[in-house]
């Protein structure tokens, strides 16, 4: 065997924390970036107290598991709007929640460049931080946060003006909506096939703790994340309902059949031990033992008795038989030890990634607001880096297999920082710093078409609800530069920070 293929990352929602979820489509597959996965099994060592009698340490023990693992995605859409990129899923899990716009609605008579004005009874279909595509060539297809509802009026109010009132019947688009919760993040499982046939790596229980969006002008935009499980796996098992019971004949020539428990095994040792407990308990004259060999990869039968018969075929249960788990997909017979096939740890699916043929998104065209509705002129940067840092607090339970319960999001800090090219009278970010004012800040990249437009469904947008500039620093000799820090915080009317797929 030779690592010849290239690997293949899957990732899957969980449905209970902790509890693995395999893949189930080709879509669950996310695109992987040259050396952009890590998965690492950290877990707690614990000493011995105990003394004995020598100087040296006693053997210690193992504690709670508490793996780690980074990742880094190209940010892009999907090309289709109302459809988030997989690798979302991340995102999704830092913020806690998203939601995805039910239909494309359009512009009334009466907006203006501060207010959109939408149709009987729409306005309530709208949410605060959602962002529009105001598919207006006037404005470039303009790219705006909503701030305010009125679902009297059926009135949207916009984070920073646009230039032209929109027209009567101009569409806003279809929002994927990334945003803060408080609680129910959701955690997920991450499956690692590395080389593609060479191991599988999994991690479960995982919530997303750091995300780091990079926008640097020319480049492709980029977002690193990290995130903390309550699991780790090594070329991983799973008996589930469509395979777990073994039907097999012993010395008392009677087919009888044993049940494996249903779960996904840590490594294939876990579960040959639980085949040779389950099997040889169903047979109740007989011990049959089955080991793994890490050399050839099969698993091995073996009983102490005069007659053993392995039936995944002709056996009452075949179609939810657990022997093809263990490479032994025909009936064995005339011995009594059997081996099984080489197992195989490829992917159980050819990718389909939803973002294929999609370009990735360079940090061109696009756009950078900073102050409050009327700041609506791009602030020219250099760099802008958007980071979300949570804090993943640990479950403790005795009955968790891991000493992990589950790990949850209980706090969350984002910031902004960028640099930008500061301009002569340029004291209002400072005059803003000083007197800590409220401001929002706005980030829009994605491909523009021939005429300027926002490309719809390929554009990525963040929003800083509520922010303050944290602190600045002026930089340069003859091409002078301006950092600053701009942290978010929430308000009873608006989060800190919102993401969207338009």
């Amino acid at each position: 065997m030779s690592n010849v293929r290239a690997s293949v990352f899957f990732l899957k929602e969980e449905i209970t924390p902790g509890t693995p979820v395999v893949p189930s489509a080709a879509t669950d597959a996310v695109p992987l970036t040259e050396g952009g996965i890590t998965m690492v099994p950290a877990v707690e060592n614990l000493d011995n107290p105990e003394l004995s009698n020598d100087i040296g340490m006693t053997k210690g023990y193992i504690g709670k598991e508490s793996p780690t693992g980074t990742f880094k995605a190209m940010v892009k859409g999907t090309g289709s709007e109302g459809v988030a990129p997989h690798w979302s899923l991340f995102l999704k899990s830092a913020m806690g929640a998203s939601s995805v716009a039910a239909a494309e609605y359009d512009t009334v008579a009466a907006s203006t460049t501060t207010v959109i004005k939408v149709g009987a009874g729409e306005a309530a279909t709208f949410e605060i931080g959602e962002a529009l595509i105001i598919k207006d060539v006037t404005n470039g297809y303009s790219i705006r946060n909503i701030i305010a509802i009125d679902t009297v009026l059926d009135q949207l109010t916009l984070n920073f003006q646009v230039a032209v009132a929109p027209a009567l019947g101009v569409n806003l688009g279809k929002a994927v909506l990334i945003k803060p919760a408080t609680s129910g993040h959701p955690t997920f499982t991450a499956w690692h096939y590395l080389g593609n046939e060479g191991a599988i790596q999994m991690m479960t229980g995982n919530v997303t703790t750091s995300t780091s969006i990079d926008v640097t002008a020319g480049q492709q935009v980029a977002v690193d994340f990290s995130f903390e499980g309550t699991g780790f796996y090594f070329d991983p098992m799973t008996a589930d309902n469509s395979a777990y019971k073994l039907d097999f004949i012993d010395g008392r020539l009677v087919e009888k059949t044993a049940l494996i428990t249903k779960k996904t095994y840590k490594d294939p040792h876990y579960i040959a031990e639980e085949v040779a407990t389950k099997i040889s308990a169903a047979s109740g004259i007989d011990n049959v033992t089955c080991s793994f060999s890490n050399t050839t990869g099969k698993m091995t039968l073996t009983s102490d008795g005069t007659f053993l018969q392995l039936l995944p075929v002709t056996g009452t249960n075949n179609t939810v038989s657990a022997f093809p788990l263990l490479g032994i997909t025909a009936d064995k017979t005339g011995a009594t030890t059997y081996d099984g096939a080489e197992l195989s740890w490829v992917a159980p699916y050819v990718p389909s990634y939803d973002t294929a043929g999609v370009d990735s998104i360079i940090a061109k065209k696009a756009e950078l607001f900073i102050g409050d509705g009327t700041d609506n002129l791009c602030v020219e940067a250099s760099n802008v880096v958007l980071a979300v840092t949570t804090t993943a607090t640990e479950n403790p339970s005795i009955c968790s297999e891991t000493g992990v319960a589950s790990k949850e999001v209980t706090k969350r800090e984002c910031q902004m920082t960028c640099t930008i090219q500061m301009k002569r009278h340029q004291a209002g970010y400072f005059h803003s710093f000083i007197t800590n004012k409220t401001l929002s800040a706005m980030v829009n990249v994605g491909p523009k078409d021939g005429s300027s437009n926002w490309v719809a469904g390929k554009a990525f947008n963040a929003f800083l609800g509520n922010c303050t500039i944290t602190g600045q620093e002026a930089g340069g000799d003859t091409l002078v530069t301006l950092a600053l820090t701009i942290k978010g915080f929430v308000t009873t009317t608006k989060k800190d920070i919102y993401f969207n797929y338009v």
